[in-house]
């Protein structure tokens, strides 16, 4: 597999854990953790990852309350949905690991390669469907200030660096 092509894989997975993984809307505190930690989008993913800051700044956003109970429904809808297709997800992506392990031939990996492609491909479109979705979901004045929110936040990352320590280091 190109880099490129591994790169998208590598965003895919993390955008749509990171869909499966933010905090309800109910003020619930995020745990911490290793396991927990918020998810921080890629710059170069293909989709923006809104969902998160739409949970994270639901009072900055003025949230009305049928829109939160339209996210919760929403998500219980997209968790039910992906806990239905993350087995074949897993299987797909480990049999082709365990073919590229075990030094099969190029020839053989075309179906493990095509599975995973299809599984991205699925993902690709959650993702594409949470933006669109909370476009429809969002006042235009939410939606801009969720947009000026998404490029603060992709711009603070860009200047100050991915992988910043404490105390900025």
């Amino acid at each position: 597999m190109s880099t490129p092509t591994r790169l998208l894989a590598l965003a895919l997975s993390i955008g749509t854990f990171s869909l499966l993984t933010i905090p309800s809307v109910a003020a619930r505190p995020m745990p911490m953790g290793p396991m927990h930690a918020p998810s921080r989008p890629l710059p170069w993913a293909p989709i923006p990852m809104l969902m998160p800051i739409v949970w994270h700044r639901a009072v900055t956003l003025r949230l009305t309350p049928s829109q939160e109970n339209s996210l919760l429904k929403w998500r219980h809808d997209q968790m039910r949905k992906w806990s239905a297709s993350r087995k074949k997800v897993m299987q797909d992506s480990l049999a082709l690991r365990e073919a590229l392990l075990n030094g099969k031939p190029e020839s053989a990996l075309g179906a493990f390669v095509a599975a995973v492609q299809r599984d991205q491909a699925r993902m690709l479109d959650v993702e594409i469907d949470q933006v669109e979705y909370l476009h429809r979901l969002l006042s235009p004045q939410q939606w801009r200030h969720l947009i000026a929110l998404y490029r603060f936040q992709m711009m603070r990352m860009m200047h100050m660096g991915w992988h910043r320590g404490p105390g900025g280091r």
